[in-house]
């Protein structure tokens, strides 16, 4: 079975190596990998799996996972965020995210939070929604 291919949007770029390793361990293949969400961008490769890093950009999260659902009607949106606030992992899956992880999850949970995203199971880290 081949790898889902993987559209990284991660503003700390010092941080891409790592994400790489943990998306290769959840047999995700990263072929792209940006600062910003470019839909664009994201259009023209068509990737599987949309992983965005949300917490350094300036821009409205829901709308841009409302952007990019309907851009890439088929891939799963996975959000990878340290934004720990009351019904925020509802109101990003409502938008259209798969998948919402907090940065506080370890390497294994991760990894079981894409299995499910990529099984058309939708995931929120509780920890999110933890105020």
């Amino acid at each position: 079975m081949p790898r889902a291919t993987t559209f990284v949007v991660e503003p700390q770029t010092m941080f891409v190596p790592l994400l790489e390793q943990v998306l290769t361990a959840a047999k995700l293949r990263v072929v792209d990998v940006s600062a910003a969400l470019d839909i664009d961008r994201a259009v023209a490769i068509a990737p599987d799996v949309l992983f965005i890093d949300p917490d350094f950009d300036p821009a409205d999260t829901l709308e841009a996972v409302r952007q990019a659902r309907s851009a890439l009607p088929h891939a799963r949106i996975c959000l990878f965020t340290s934004r720990h606030r009351p019904a925020y992992s509802d109101a990003c899956l409502g938008a259209g995210a798969d998948c919402v992880i907090s940065k506080a999850a370890t390497e294994p949970q991760v990894r079981r939070a894409l299995s499910r995203a990529l099984r058309g199971v939708a995931y929120a880290d509780p920890r999110v929604d933890a105020a």
